[in-house]
């Protein structure tokens, strides 16, 4: 017996964007600030905008994927 299961959407875009802070912030500070900050001389804040904009292809390739396929859940099944 198959059954369709459905997924119901729960979570706006700020939930997600405050999910994603809440998981990166008490990690990327205590972390890898020190690291950072010797592999590049000072230029944190560079670093920084750099990863930024790689993680911004990242998020446009999964809201691609999201709708393409709406209904696969992801982590969250």
């Amino acid at each position: 017996m198959e059954k369709t299961v459905t997924l119901k959407r729960s979570l706006g875009l700020w939930p997600i964007v405050m999910l994603g802070i809440g998981y990166m912030t008490p990690m990327s500070v205590f972390d890898t600030f020190g690291i950072t900050a010797e592999a590049t001389n000072g230029h944190v804040p560079t670093a920084y905008v750099i990863a930024l904009i790689a993680l911004l292809f990242t998020a446009f390739s999964y809201g691609k994927m999201v709708r393409a396929f709406p209904s696969a859940g992801s982590a969250y099944t």
